[in-house]
């Protein structure tokens, strides 16, 4: 039976309706109830009488402002969303991997495309955070480029505000997972691992090994040596940094 059928039908004993959480006292009798009969179905944001569906008001965990400059902002906001993530080991059959409840990836994409699009003519405005029970959302100042329109960005059409703050933006690894930064660590003490050694040194799958690679050299935060693409002697190295990276 979906929703709209649920609403057609009378309260009784495997069915009730809640308006909200106002009462945590009631809801947990109800929930009771059905726990010790034969269960039931609790819709809650619902009238009672009407049966209008009203919803639930959303529930703000925590909300901020970062000024930073952006390199710093990036981190900042990073570790803002990062206190308030839970995480699920799930065990596979032979390894255990971490599942967070914002993917890592997501994030920092999300968060490293505010402060490259971000509008910088509009002085002190702040990137903005604001961290739900069902979502995140970020707020940078500006508005959308010139030309560009909602439809197309659901088309995946993009365009480049500041170029200038995207070529400056160091390619630090405290934007990558746990992995990633163990990869990029275990490469700056040597001269150059195969996908294998890399596998092995970290205990990881060469198939988990070979599409992290991959996607670290297209971050550029490691580089690899190899005289074609399906050189079976390639090689990762760590990236050196840009010149006015050391700067």
């Amino acid at each position: 039976m979906n929703l709209t059928e649920l609403l057609t039908q009378p309260e009784g004993k495997n069915l009730e309706f809640k308006r909200d959480l106002s009462s945590p006292d009631g809801l947990l009798r109800t929930i009771v109830a059905f726990a010790n009969t034969a269960g039931g179905t609790l819709l809650v944001g619902v009238e009672d009488r009407t049966r209008k569906v009203r919803g639930l008001k959303d529930v703000l965990l925590d909300s901020a402002e970062i000024h930073s400059l952006p390199a710093q902002a990036i981190e900042e906001a990073i570790a803002f969303v990062r206190k308030y993530l839970a995480r699920e080991a799930v065990i596979g059959e032979v390894r255990r991997h971490d599942r967070w409840t914002l993917p890592a990836a997501a994030l920092r994409e999300a968060i490293i495309n505010a402060v490259v699009h971000a509008d910088y003519s509009q002085r002190g405005a702040p990137l903005r955070l604001a961290l739900f029970d069902d979502r995140l959302e970020i707020e940078n100042p500006g508005l959308l480029p010139f030309g560009l329109t909602m439809e197309d960005l659901w088309q995946g059409i993009s365009r480049l505000r500041n170029r200038v703050t995207l070529s400056v933006l160091p390619r630090q690894t405290a934007m990558l997972d746990e992995r990633d930064r163990q990869i990029v660590e275990l490469l700056k003490t040597g001269s150059g691992f195969s996908t294998q050694q890399i596998a092995d040194q970290l205990e990881l799958s060469t198939r988990a090994t070979r599409a992290r690679l991959r996607a670290l050299v297209e971050r550029g935060a490691i580089a690899e040596i190899a005289s074609s693409p399906q050189d079976p002697r390639k090689q990762y190295v760590a990236r050196q940094p840009r010149n006015d990276e050391q700067r």
